[in-house]
């Protein structure tokens, strides 16, 4: 370790979402990790250091989107060869695998403001992979401002991708997707995603109009909801009547 005084140095171009407090410039074989290249601040010169542990240390644990970030400026530097994820993605504790690779890909091609909602939210790769689906990401991207705006949560922002990710691949039009003055989007969606799904109140009112000899349970099939009966009798005359009461009870309905 030693400080240099070159002036031909580049800087990576990545900053995190949350300060690195380094006052000093990390300089890895010709590239400055930390920030812009300035002549003010002294070069500490790291290029005998693994660039893999150089990284964590100097960065620590990153989120899913500053990784996407911080894969795509060291891929777009002369310093990409050198960097081994494999290693990498063990000390942050993640999978490495080509699926995640595709995302930080389909991640760094959003805005800004989608972009810093994951990261506030502390989206996970699980919660982007639908993206992977996409072909085109030019509507989700057209959406996705969305997200911030509704301030939704990480929670209702999950299931808000599953259901886009599922109507834009059964060809939905976009302004068909956009959310109204005052409406739940996540509502919304679910119903345009499962259109014979009944209300909530209303399953809750079938389940509990029927006599106590019947038991009535509801299962869900996709966008189908189905009913099971178990009939208590005693014998044919028995059956017989609860069969005409239940028959005047669904006619009622």
């Amino acid at each position: 370790m030693f400080f240099s005084d070159k002036a031909d140095l580049i800087s990576l171009d990545f900053t995190p979402r949350k300060p690195c407090f380094s006052k000093a410039q990390m300089e890895w074989r010709g590239v400055v990790l930390n920030g812009k290249v300035s002549q003010d601040k002294p070069i500490v010169d790291l290029s005998d250091e693994k660039l893999d542990e150089l990284i964590f240390e100097l960065f620590g644990e990153l989120s899913f989107v500053e990784l996407a970030e911080l894969h795509e400026a060291i891929e777009s530097s002369d310093i990409s060869e050198s960097m081994n994820w494999e290693l990498y993605a063990k000390k942050m504790k993640i999978h490495w695998n080509q699926r995640n690779r595709g995302l930080f890909a389909q991640v760094c091609s959003l805005p800004e403001s989608f972009k810093s909602w994951c990261d506030e939210r502390k989206v996970s790769a699980s919660d982007l992979m639908p993206l992977n689906s996409l072909r085109d990401m030019e509507t989700f991207i057209e959406l996705s401002p969305v997200f911030s705006e509704l301030r939704l949560t990480r929670n209702d922002g999950k299931k808000v991708i599953d259901l886009l990710v599922d109507l834009l691949l059964m060809g939905t039009p976009t302004q068909e997707l956009r959310p109204e003055d005052g409406q739940d989007w996540l509502k919304a969606l679910y119903n345009k995603r499962y259109p014979n799904t009944q209300e909530t109140a209303h399953v809750r009112q079938t389940q509990t109009s029927w006599p106590e000899f019947a038991q009535v349970q509801n299962r869900r099939h996709g966008d189908r909801l189905t009913y099971n009966m178990q009939i208590q009798y005693l014998d044919n005359k028995d059956l017989t009547s609860k069969l005409n009461r239940l028959s005047q009870i669904a006619e009622k309905s």
